[in-house]
């Protein structure tokens, strides 16, 4: 437990062993570097482009075999990963092409298979038309226990995202 009323750090300002928590967001962003991630299902395959409302920019998105007449459609997987950063279930919406076609590659390999058996780390550099991804697949293991049991206990409802639904909601 956090002592916040000894121990401060030198200033004076903060206790010495404080840190400030990382958010646990229920959506997975790549981040800059290595992001590394646990697949834990098979892609719900879909659209999505981004709408403007009086309340900002919401995305819209659409079942595989339904796609809308939008500008700035993109083709996207829905997946329901372990993000071992934050050491939580998040939902990946994943909309780059190659990260697409490294994960397929990879499941089509009878060397690798589903990327559910193994971790894959995505490693993201540089920023806006200049960014680049690649991934590299860790050698087949089986989730540990404990993440097991939080993956267990969470429920992700994906396809309610295609009514701008919650999947952490409608999956309890």
């Amino acid at each position: 437990m956090l002592n916040t009323t000894n121990n401060t750090d030198s200033s004076g300002f903060l206790p010495e062993e404080y840190e400030v928590p990382t958010t646990s967001a229920n959506y997975f962003k790549l981040r800059e570097g290595q992001n590394k991630i646990r697949i834990l299902g098979s892609p719900l395959l879909g659209w999505v482009y981004w709408e403007d409302t009086p309340d900002g920019r919401r995305p819209v998105r659409s079942p595989f075999d339904q796609k809308p007449k939008a500008p700035d459609l993109k083709h996207c997987w829905l997946l329901k990963v372990w993000d071992y950063q934050t050491n939580s279930v998040a939902v990946f919406e994943a909309t780059q092409a190659c990260i697409q076609e490294g994960l397929r590659d990879l499941a089509r390999n009878p060397a690798w298979g589903p990327p559910r058996d193994y971790d894959v780390t995505i490693t993201r550099k540089g920023t806006g038309l200049e960014t680049k991804y690649s991934l590299l697949p860790a050698p087949k293991a089986d989730l540990p226990e404990d993440v097991r049991a939080v993956v267990e206990a969470t429920p992700v409802a994906l396809e309610v995202l295609f009514e701008n639904g919650n999947p952490f909601d409608a999956a309890a």
